[in-house]
């Protein structure tokens, strides 16, 4: 019941940091390009698309037939991957600065983690870059 709770609160403020966050910048019934939200992110659009491709559940082919993202998959994108202008993004260079850890270790740790996260290893072997979600994640999960 707790749990629920939560849950159904972190989406309310989901929804309110949205609309402070991004007044006139996207709101209901607007959409906005795919480099507009790789750039809000700070990174480039190749990164942004395998971050789709290996975090959210878009369809690969629906997602490259989009040209302009509306509110509605903007706010589930923005649900996986993390508040772009509250969260930052992490290298996994900055990641191991971070938890200050070996290649070694931070490898290791990634492998014993992935499953326990819901990320296949694989999906943080191919990136350089960490969506803010998934890097806070990483945190939280080797910073224990």
């Amino acid at each position: 019941m707790n749990n629920w709770i939560a849950v159904i609160l972190a989406v309310i403020v989901l929804i309110i940091i949205c609309f402070l966050v991004f007044d006139g910048y996207i709101r209901p019934g607007s959409k906005i390009t795919k480099a507009d939200l790789a750039r809000l992110y700070g990174i480039e659009i190749k990164t942004f698309n395998k971050w789709i491709s290996h975090y959210t559940d878009i369809p690969v082919e629906e997602w490259k037939k989009m040209r302009k993202i509306d509110w509605a998959t903007y706010c589930k994108i923005e649900a996986v991957l993390g508040v772009p202008v509250l969260e930052p993004s992490y290298t996994k260079q900055a990641l191991r600065d971070e938890l200050k850890a070996s290649y070694y270790t931070f490898t290791e740790c990634c492998k014993k983690g992935a499953d326990k996260l819901g990320i296949a290893y694989e999906s943080i072997k191919k990136m350089d870059v960490f969506p803010p979600r998934v890097a806070g994640a990483l945190i939280d999960h080797m910073a224990v």
